[in-house]
């Protein structure tokens, strides 16, 4: 296992319990929030209140990873991420918030049908990372946020599928999380595109 450059960085992944998410909590041995964790005392990312306790919670964080997901056509993982975003903004919380979405968002990407509304729903969560990003680049903010857009990404789930070739490894992601963090406090990195080489077989 590789040690994250600043050991006692305190962690938490919202959707932390499987795949990239266990990952980035196992890597920086960080704390996870879904909707089975705390143990008996989960929350759900659907209700409002919810996700106010989650963003009054990520205050007590060094790095807050917001990797929630609801469903092909919800739209809570961008409330959650608006929710965490303002909350930080009101008490100028100085800590790193990462959100993680998808290459769905990109034009050549979208198909009709169910995808199509699975990347409208991620399409609203880079509107609102636009809308962060301009925020703290204008010095309204101490924090730093980044946006990590993935392709297919290295899981059982993804591994399953029948189109599967390559896709971005868990331990991947924890590498650039944790570079990013440890850059001078005034670089910005807005967004991050992660794709894995196709394998030609």
């Amino acid at each position: 296992m590789i040690v994250p450059a600043q050991p006692g960085t305190r962690v938490l992944v919202i959707g932390g319990t499987r795949g990239i998410g266990k990952d980035i909590v196992d890597f920086f041995q960080g704390d996870s929030v879904s909707r089975s964790e705390p143990a008996g005392a989960g929350f759900d990312i659907k209700l409002e209140q919810d996700r106010k306790s989650i963003a009054e919670v990520s205050m007590t964080y060094d790095i807050c990873v917001n990797h929630a997901y609801d469903g092909a056509n919800g739209i809570a993982q961008a409330l959650l991420l608006k929710e965490i975003y303002e909350k930080w903004k009101e008490v100028n919380w100085h800590g790193y918030l990462f959100n993680s979405s998808s290459d769905a968002t990109m034009l050549y990407r979208m198909k009709p049908g169910k995808d199509m509304m699975y990347s409208a729903m991620k399409a609203s969560l880079n509107t609102i990372s636009h809308y962060i990003s301009r925020d703290i680049q204008e010095g309204n903010v101490r924090m730093r946020y980044t946006n990590i857009i993935w392709g297919m990404l290295d899981t059982e789930k993804s591994r399953s599928k029948p189109h599967w070739n390559n896709g971005v490894r868990g331990e991947d992601v924890c590498r650039v999380i944790d570079t990013l963090y440890n850059l001078s406090s005034d670089c910005l990195i807005p967004e991050f595109v992660m794709e894995a080489r196709h394998i030609k077989k």
